[in-house]
């Protein structure tokens, strides 16, 4: 058809059936940056049908006149129920600007169902998380559109600051979507099915960045030369660097850190007050910096 765009025809002897493999989105932009809207999906469809089978050897089932005869110009009015979906991809694009926001933030985000969490590097930059489950039902993935269309040497680049969630339905995800045949891919379940991959992934919940601790010190009202004193402490222990203090300067630095809201009963990386959220609503990163203040009066020093 012109556009550069793959696709894929098989035959299913089993059901005696055509099989169409392609992406909608190549239509509208063969480079894979813009996505198409889903009311477009049959109409791309109904294209691709007529060019498959133009040479007039073979049609399909719903290509007949209201006499019964086969005819590649009249379809029948409920065509797009006579197409099985049996896989789709959906997908939303965000644009997140932060520099602070990182892929790395999610390496302990775990999709529910799940076995794992996997988070591919390129030159160890963060490029795309995945939470590997049945890959023959249904897939969640989320990257940095903007750094695969750079690999990929494309014409027409997103933006800088471009990521993209992608999840792929069968089987049990797309009977759970009530999505069975084109006629079922409208605007109002596509948003079912995108939202139930969302759900899915766990992207939704709050992350926090590992160094928001060091922003919450920064933040209190701690003298500067405290400030300073309380984190290289912290980092100290961290690491496990001995700065042989005398007790009395241990006991006044963990204080000091009390006192900035932190406590020594969970993970510095689980404290602080700067916490990412992706929206889905928005396609953006919701920045929290609220300062989360931990009262341990009983804690020991």
């Amino acid at each position: 058809m012109g556009t550069g765009a793959d696709i894929h025809f098989s035959f299913n002897k089993a059901r005696w059936s055509i099989v169409m493999e392609f992406n909608p989105s190549r239509f509208a932009d063969p480079d894979g940056t813009t996505l198409v809207p889903v009311e477009a999906v049959a109409r791309i469809t109904e294209l691709l049908i007529e060019e498959y089978f133009k040479d007039g050897e073979a049609l399909p089932a719903f290509a007949v006149t209201e006499g019964g005869e086969e005819s590649l110009e009249y379809w029948e009015d409920n065509w797009r129920s006579q197409i099985r979906i049996v896989r789709l991809d959906v997908a939303r694009d965000f644009y997140i600007t932060d520099p602070l926001f990182n892929i790395d933030l999610f390496k302990e985000t775990k999709a529910k169902y799940a076995r794992s969490v996997a988070i591919h590097y390129k030159n160890g930059i963060a490029e795309t998380w995945e939470s590997t489950n049945s890959r023959k039902s249904g897939h969640v993935k989320f990257y940095n559109k903007y750094r695969q269309a750079t690999k990929a040497g494309v014409k027409d680049m997103p933006l800088v600051g471009t990521f993209r969630f992608e999840y792929m339905l069968r089987n049990k995800h797309l009977q759970k979507a009530h999505i069975h045949t084109l006629e079922d891919l409208t605007p109002a379940k596509f948003e079912y099915a995108i939202r139930q991959g969302w759900d899915i992934s766990e992207l939704g919940k709050p992350v926090m960045h590992p160094s928001a601790w060091i922003k919450q010190i920064h933040d209190s009202e701690l003298p500067p030369e405290t400030k300073s004193g309380v984190i290289g402490f912290l980092q100290a222990e961290m690491i496990g660097l001995e700065l042989g203090l005398r007790a009395y300067q241990t006991k006044a630095l963990k204080k000091a850190a009390r006192e900035a809201g932190l406590t020594f009963r969970r993970a510095l990386a689980r404290q602080g007050n700067l916490r990412f959220t992706l929206d889905l609503e928005t396609g953006t990163v919701v920045t929290d910096n609220s300062i989360y203040v931990h009262t341990d009066s009983d804690e020991s020093a």
